[in-house]
């Protein structure tokens, strides 16, 4: 991978270069782009959003 200097095209099942043909999943590429981030973060699920607050009615006539 060094020798290349990358040139990728994106498909929906991932990257490839242009130039040696080197394919990656959209997982690889992620963690080639950012070693040092991908390597640390742990999965976590994704949190429940809030429920939506009940308001009172407001009459018009008050």
């Amino acid at each position: 991978m060094a020798e290349c200097n990358h040139v990728f095209i994106g498909r929906s099942d991932g990257v490839y270069c242009t130039k040696c043909g080197l394919y990656m999943t959209a997982a690889d590429y992620v963690a080639f782009l950012h070693p040092d981030k991908t390597a640390a973060k742990p999965e976590t699920q994704p949190k429940e959003k809030p429920k939506r607050q009940i308001r009172k009615r407001v009459r018009n006539d008050e």
